[in-house]
């Protein structure tokens, strides 16, 4: 995206914040890096469609369970928040290449696995045997809902039809 659209992106961003953006790249946590997680832990890409507030819909439909999720522990990088904020992108539901959801009992095992590994992680919430999916952030609870369109798909079509 930083490529296709650096042009707008001087428009209020300097060379080096779109420099350091671009090299963000080689920061992406690669599948072989989660291969090395134990056998119980079930891994799934959040890189599809829809961001990870899509990538927990679809492990809680295949799963079949309930969570909650401290919604401050979704890191973003700055980069990724300044440039959504110019386009008027909503970060969570940005596809999130690069990016994995691991379910697991053994949570503590399985951090210190990827931490051995090099991928940076994180808890970021919990199952639960109710089937509700809760967003938790300070204070605000909310339902997480059916994950609407992608909103990098939403720009590319947005873009295209402004530029024809």
């Amino acid at each position: 995206m930083v490529e296709e659209a650096e042009a707008d992106l001087r428009t209020r961003f300097t060379p080096s914040f779109i420099e350091k953006t671009k090299r963000c790249k080689e920061a992406l946590i690669l599948p072989e890096q989660v291969l090395q997680l134990p056998e119980e832990a079930k891994s799934r890409q959040c890189g599809g469609d829809g961001g990870v507030l899509c990538g927990l819909w679809e492990l809680a439909e295949a799963e079949k369970i309930g969570f909650e999720i401290d919604f401050s522990k979704l890191a973003l990088k700055q980069e990724t928040v300044e440039i959504c904020e110019f386009f008027q992108l909503n970060p969570y539901l940005l596809t999130s290449a690069g990016s994995y959801l691991v379910l697991t009992e053994h949570g503590e095992e399985t951090l210190e696995s990827l931490k051995n590994a090099g991928v940076p992680a994180v808890r970021i919430g919990f199952v639960k045997e109710q089937n509700a999916r809760t967003l938790v952030n300070g204070e605000e609870t909310r339902y997480l809902d059916r994950p609407a369109p992608d909103e990098l798909s939403r720009w590319w079509k947005e873009r295209k039809e402004s530029e024809e």
